[in-house]
């Protein structure tokens, strides 16, 4: 027997074999002589419909798919994209929404790889990102790539050409990712029209919404200070 197809019976002349009925009793119209085996009409086009109402899968980035394990991602960004950030451990189980246990076998990992160091701060054991590291560069650089951080500079600080700094505030400041990116620009007779259409553009490339403040040399100190932490991206030389 051929897999997938119902042979002709031995024996019996092709104008007397009867015909196959689908579930829904309408007679088939394919060749009596070799029947492949695949769904009716009108399962087909549900099955084709059901198809089309179906997500796209999000693609994977590059460190999704060099780092299968979340915990450890969130930790990179946690501590390497902004040198600064400290935490300890039950701390970023609440931000993680993750098990204690899991957190801790990775900050073990880092801490015991050199990638972190701890100190006692009470009954607290905070962690930071080891600066003499000489991975913790490379390690900033690639994040900062997987951010978008590049493409927004290049797409958006670079045209814009009256921009002085560029800070990145908000969660991704802290090392949370987020879908949103929170984008301030020092600067002075910007283009908002211009900006406008960068950002737009910016926003597919990085495939991240992002909220921009545009602030004059005076209003910067002013601004800042009321975030808990501010990553310069970019400054004029």
């Amino acid at each position: 027997m051929l897999l997938g197809f119902r042979l002709k019976p031995v024996g019996m002349p092709p104008q007397t074999r009867p015909r196959p009925l689908w579930p829904t009793g309408r007679s088939c119209e394919k060749n009596p002589e070799i029947l492949p085996v695949k769904s009716p009409p009108c399962l087909a086009l549900a099955d084709e419909k059901k198809n089309k109402n179906k997500p796209n899968p999000q693609p994977r980035t590059m460190l999704d798919t060099l780092i299968s394990n979340k915990t450890r991602l969130k930790l990179l960004l946690r501590f390497f994209l902004n040198s600064g950030s400290r935490s300890y451990l039950r701390g970023l189980e609440e931000e993680f929404g993750e098990s204690t246990n899991a957190i801790r076998i990775e900050l073990n990992r880092f801490e015991e790889a050199g990638l972190l160091v701890s100190a006692m701060e009470g009954n607290k054991k905070v962690f930071t990102a080891n600066e003499q590291h000489p991975l913790h560069s490379d390690i900033h650089n690639i994040l900062r790539k997987h951010l978008g951080l590049d493409k927004l500079v290049e797409q958006v600080v670079n045209k814009l050409g009256n921009v002085t700094r560029a800070y990145l505030v908000g969660d991704l400041a802290m090392g949370i990712d987020s879908k949103i990116l929170d984008l301030v620009m020092v600067g002075k007779y910007i283009d908002h029209e211009a900006l406008d259409t960068y950002l737009k553009k910016a926003e597919t490339l990085i495939k991240r919404e992002i909220h921009c403040f545009v602030l004059k040399e005076n209003e910067e100190k002013r601004y800042l200070r009321d975030y808990p932490r501010t990553l310069l991206i970019w400054e004029r030389n």
